[in-house]
């Protein structure tokens, strides 16, 4: 059954998208949405519960053997992404219907989707392509969904790095297959220290990673990121911020910590950690003071974002046992996080006008969103910076406690430059606004609370 619910969790955004098309109904198209999302948040529990208890499900398509077939497998950090995917793109679906948008947004959407879900589940490297293109291709179109020339500069934009990146991680597939001969990921773990002994295999390797990094809007690859999240849609922006990055920094951990091992972060003649390090350092400190000096709230959240990046892809550098865990733990809160800051803004934007005060409600969800962000306790943002900081102790990184402590400086003066950004100006006072931020400001609320069962968990 589960290995059933696991293929599901590509083929039903997949059909949601094509039975779009055929109607323009509001009733058709939201019944079929919530239906669709419904699915995908039971199956997505359902797997989550069977892998807890570090239990892997594995599926070759076809019947074929794993040698020549394309299998797809999850294990607990897939269930808790898949988990995170769905939830965040239901809520997003239920904001985006204040407005009454096109079947053609709701399918390029769940095309999306259905690409982020089958690069998380797929355990073949060309599969995981394949699906990385899907995805691309749909968020591209997804940015330029707003019809503005600054929404279609900024898709073009995505385009030129997101066919970078994806062609970087192509020629590395291909030379890692020219020296295992296969393009399964659990042979080629196996066949990990060929791969890693051989010139072509430590260069497929690193081309492999630096696609992904490219994909992850990791400093200074990051340009397309502010144009993306800031001149598209509240909806596109809100989603895009909650699971597309993080599906890169899950490939990119699932890469260094499974596939090759950390031996990768020291390739002979070209320290790979050392660079992430760097670059996840630049990240925190440039794009934080960016976030403090610009004075438009969208720029602002998307600076903030590739700060918040650079703490994830930092903990994946770091080469302990533990870095997945909690890079897993910070790529939850900063999901809940700033999708719920996303939507705050699109509504603060559409009605600057009003200059009328949040009522009480929400200036919680601000509160909540922002604190997190700040990492101030009782949030999830504070659980993720605290296993960062207990991480790093461990390690003996103290270079990078320092850098730790100075970009929490930085993190908590833009942290209140949004708040007071946003806390001046109306949203939408509609059910359809409540529901998702309710539930973001919950989660966002209660992994901290049940931190011991949920640190097991991960």
């Amino acid at each position: 059954m589960y290995k059933t619910l696991l293929i599901l969790e590509v083929i039903s955004p997949l059909l949601a998208a094509l039975s779009l098309v055929f109607s323009n109904r509001k009733v058709y198209k939201r019944a079929l949405l919530l239906i669709a999302q419904a699915f995908g948040i039971g199956s997505s529990i359902a797997i989550f519960a069977y892998t807890s208890q570090r239990t892997k499900i594995s599926l070759t398509v076809g019947g074929w053997d794993s040698i020549y077939g394309i299998e797809i497998a999850a294990d607990h950090y897939t269930a808790i992404m898949l988990l995170l995917l769905n939830t965040v793109t239901t809520l997003t679906v239920l904001h985006s219907f204040q407005k009454d948008r096109e079947s053609f947004f709701y399918s390029i959407l769940m095309l999306c989707h259905t690409g982020l879900s089958g690069m998380v589940i797929s355990n073949d490297l060309f599969n995981i392509y394949v699906f990385l293109e899907l995805s691309s291709l749909a968020s591209y179109t997804l940015v330029a969904t707003k019809g503005t020339q600054e929404s279609y500069k900024a898709a073009f934009e995505y385009l030129i790095i997101g066919t970078i990146a994806a062609t970087f991680y192509l020629i590395g597939t291909g030379l890692i297959y020219a020296v295992t001969g296969h393009l399964n990921i659990g042979i080629i773990t196996s066949m990990s220290d060929i791969v890693l002994s051989s010139h072509a295999g430590r260069a497929g390797a690193t081309l492999v990673i630096l696609g992904i990094i490219g994909k992850c809007a990791l400093f200074p690859l990051h340009f397309w990121l502010v144009r993306c999240y800031s001149s598209t849609s509240t909806t596109v922006a809100a989603f895009l911020s909650g699971v597309s990055s993080k599906v890169g920094l899950y490939l990119l951990a699932k890469f260094i910590y499974t596939i090759f091992g950390t031996r990768v972060l020291a390739l002979s003649g070209f320290p790979l950690n050392m660079m992430i390090l760097l670059l996840s350092t630049l990240a925190i400190f440039v794009c934080g003071l960016q976030a403090i000096t610009t004075q438009d709230i969208r720029r602002t959240l998307s600076y903030s974002s590739i700060s918040q990046i650079g703490y994830i892809s930092l903990t994946l550098s770091l080469g302990s046992d533990y870095s997945v865990s909690v890079a897993m733990l910070q790529m939850l809160a900063h999901a809940v996080t700033k999708s719920a800051l996303f939507m705050l803004a699109g509504g603060s934007i559409h009605h600057t006008e009003k200059r009328h005060k949040l009522s009480p409600i929400k200036n919680i969800y601000l509160l909540v969103a922002t604190l997190s962000l700040a990492g101030v306790p009782f949030t999830a943002g504070f659980l993720g910076k605290l296993e960062l900081l207990l991480l790093v102790i461990h390690t003996q990184h103290y270079l990078t406690l320092l850098i730790l402590v100075m970009g929490s400086i930085i993190t908590a003066i833009y942290s209140w430059k949004i708040f007071n950004m946003l806390h001046n100006f109306e949203v939408e006072n509609s059910v359809l606004h409540h529901i998702p931020m309710s539930v973001l400001s919950l989660i966002n609320v209660a992994i901290p609370l049940t931190s011991r069962f949920f640190l097991k968990l991960i």
